[in-house]
C-alpha cells in the first residue's frame, strides 16, 4: 500500500485506500470536510475513532476514490486540548471540558462486583423519581437538613436515640393501637386554650403532693 500520494487524481487511480493527513475545515451532520496536501476530501469517522473531530484538527484519513469509503481513523493533533467529545456507538457521549467530565446517554448503569466508592468534597443528585433499595444502610452526618413536601415512613421496628429533640408542628395527630408509654425525669405540659383527657379508666398516682388549682373545678 503506498504511503504518500501527490495529487487527488492519484487517489482516484489507486486501487486500494491510502493513508494521508488532512485538516478538518468543516462539518455537515456526520460528514467532515478536510483539506490536505492532496486537495479537498470528505470523510466520515471510522467506528474505532471515538474522539469527535473538531475544526482545526489534524487527522489521519483512509482515502479512497469513492468518497463514501473515506474515513477518519484518528485525531493526530488538536490546537487546544482543553475540551473533547467522545462519542460511543449507541448515541452515548462523554464530554470533557476544563477538568469537568460529563456522561450523556439514554440510560447509564454502573455495576461493581465487590464495591463502588464515590468520593468528592461536594456531591449533588437530581432526579424526577428515585428508587433506592439497600439491605443494610449505615449513615454518618455531622449536619443534616431536609425540605420535604410530603413524607411517609413505614417501618416494622424503629429505635431513635437523640440527645435533644425539638419538634414544631401546626397540627399533630397520633394513632397508637396498643401502648403509648413515656418515661421522663420531668414532664411539663403548657396548653394555651383547652385541654381534654378522655379515657375509659384513668388514674393519677403520686408519692408526694397532688395539686389541682383552677378558677372553677367541677368533679362528677
Amino acid at each position: 500500500m503506498p504511503s504518500t500520494i501527490n495529487t487527488l487524481t492519484e487517489i482516484e487511480i489507486a486501487q486500494a485506500p491510502v493513508l494521508t493527513q488532512a485538516i478538518v475545515t468543516g462539518q455537515a451532520e456526520k460528514w467532515f470536510f478536510l483539506q490536505g496536501a492532496h486537495g479537498e476530501l470528505r470523510a466520515r469517522c471510522a467506528l474505532s475513532c471515538l474522539l469527535v473531530p473538531e475544526i482545526g484538527d489534524t487527522v489521519l484519513v483512509s482515502a479512497s476514490a469513492d468518497q463514501l469509503s473515506c474515513y477518519i481513523l484518528a485525531i493526530l493533533l488538536r490546537p487546544s486540548t482543553a475540551h473533547c467529545t467522545v462519542k460511543l456507538p449507541g448515541e452515548a457521549t462523554v464530554l470533557s471540558s476544563s477538568g469537568t467530565l460529563v456522561m450523556q446517554a439514554e440510560s447509564i448503569a454502573v455495576q461493581g462486583k465487590q464495591s463502588l466508592d464515590l468520593e468528592a468534597p461536594r456531591f449533588g443528585l437530581q432526579a424526577l423519581v428515585g428508587d433506592v433499595r439497600i439491605k443494610l444502610l449505615q449513615s454518618w452526618s455531622e449536619h443534616m437538613q431536609s425540605n420535604v413536601v410530603s413524607f411517609k415512613l413505614i417501618a416494622k421496628n424503629m429505635s431513635t436515640i437523640v440527645e435533644r429533640q425539638v419538634t414544631r408542628a401546626r397540627e399533630c395527630f397520633r394513632w397508637i393501637e396498643q401502648t403509648d408509654e413515656t418515661r421522663a425525669g420531668r414532664v411539663r405540659m403548657v396548653v394555651k386554650n383547652r385541654m381534654q383527657v378522655q379515657a375509659k379508666h384513668a388514674s393519677i398516682k403520686a408519692e408526694g403532693l397532688v395539686k389541682i388549682d383552677g378558677q372553677k373545678i367541677d368533679l362528677g
